[in-house]
């Protein structure tokens, strides 16, 4: 019986392992998830900053419709030679 007992709490430990593995890979996929998407909206923004810098449009104006900083939009100006 006891053999019997220590076969069943192995099977209840895998199980168990197998329930956190498959959670921690959801967890994982959902802050990858939420990292690309900030990721994403940066990079959309910078390149809307860009695009308005070029056609010479006022940095404040810029930070204004690209949703930034007027200190980010000039660090961008500057990065790029548009200021």
């Amino acid at each position: 019986m006891c053999k019997v007992m220590e076969e069943l709490m192995d099977i209840g430990r895998e199980e168990g392992r197998e329930e956190g593995r498959e959670e921690g890979r959801k967890e994982g996929r959902e802050e990858g998830r939420e990292e690309g998407h900030a990721n994403g909206l940066a990079e959309a923004r910078t390149f809307n900053a860009i695009s308005m810098l070029r056609d010479n449009l006022p940095v404040e104006k810029v930070a204004q419709y690209a949703n930034l900083t007027v200190e980010k939009v000039q660090e961008i100006g500057r990065m790029y030679s548009l200021l």
